[in-house]
Parts: C-alpha cells; structure tokens; sequence
C-alpha cells in the first residue's frame, strides 16, 4: 500500500510511522545502577563521587514521567570495566547526600522517558 495522506492531500507527517531509534546497547559492565538517591542529587553530585575511579561515558538521572521529579536512582557509565567493579565495590552501601546508596551493575541499557509510562 502507498504512503496515507491526509484529505487535503498535503504531506502530512502524523500519517507517517517513524522508526524508532535504535537504542545503544551499553556494557553491562561499565554500567552501575545506583539507587536510593537524594531526590535533590544532580549528575554534577554523582559526577563528582564517581569520577574518584576512572573516565565517566554518561550519566543519567532519570525522572518520574507524571511529576517531572528525581526517582532517586540514577546510571553511571564508565569507559573501563575494571573502574566501574572497583566504583561497585567501593560505593556499595556508601553514604552520598547524607544517604546509604546501593551500587550494582545494570541488567540492562538505560531506559528512555517513554519506557516509564506504563
């Protein structure tokens, strides 16, 4: 079947199906997941406790899809695997913002916004 226009039969690009981008695929083992954040914790915070053990590739705080707020995990990924085990071992049940964080490497690639709405 031909491309779906609309009735005025200008180019219109709703009929249109993009495909999605497809997601990098990230070491799992460069990638940490940190959990039980500080709601006011920034990537700069996280930055700066974590680049203590090597070269950081991204970081990614993400944020609840209803209220626009912090969920209090966040992804950290390193460029060498041995810095993100020695970052893991190190930051497991430490104190950041006040707060006993829990490190482990992630399962998967980090989520996009649109992976949190269901």
């Amino acid at each position: 079947m031909g491309r779906s226009r609309s009735r005025s039969r200008s180019y219109s690009p709703r009929g249109r199906s993009f495909a999605q981008k497809p997601r990098r695929e990230r070491d799992p083992s460069t990638s940490l997941l940190f959990r039980n954040l500080s709601k006011t914790t920034t990537t700069e915070d996280l930055r700066h406790y974590a680049e203590r053990y090597g070269p950081i590739r991204d970081i990614y705080l993400p944020k609840d899809f209803q209220t626009g707020e912090p969920r209090g995990l966040g992804f950290v990924e390193f460029s060498d695997p041995k810095d993100a085990e020695e970052a893991r071992h190190c930051m497991d049940g430490s104190t950041v913002a006040g707060r006993v964080i829990s490190v482990t490497f992630a399962q998967h690639g980090r989520k996009r916004p649109e992976d949190y709405r269901n």
